[in-house]
């Protein structure tokens, strides 16, 4: 059932490797939004105490896709929802 300590099957090996770049997807868009604040409040003549909305309704956002994509992950599967994930975030971009 399980491997023994200090040994990884390659399905293994490739599940960490997706894992670790749906995260490393997800820091990044978040952190995006922190570098583009000061350009896209200058941009819009807006003071960047007011900006705090774009923060906001980032997280608002993300935490409602969060709990839907919870339970669709419970209807089809772990694998199809983090490549569908993956798929938009992809064309999203």
């Amino acid at each position: 059932m399980y491997s023994r300590p200090g040994r990884s099957s390659p399905s293994r090996r490739a599940a960490l490797v997706g894992l670790c770049t749906a995260a490393t997807l997800v820091w990044l868009a978040f952190s995006n939004l922190g570098v583009a604040l000061p350009t896209i409040a200058t941009e819009l003549s807006v003071n960047l105490t007011d900006m705090q909305w774009a923060n906001n309704a980032l997280s608002i956002a993300c935490g409602t896709l969060l709990l839907a994509g919870g339970r669709l992950t419970d209807l089809y599967g772990h694998r199809q929802m983090l490549l569908l994930g993956l798929l938009i975030f992809g064309v999203a971009t």
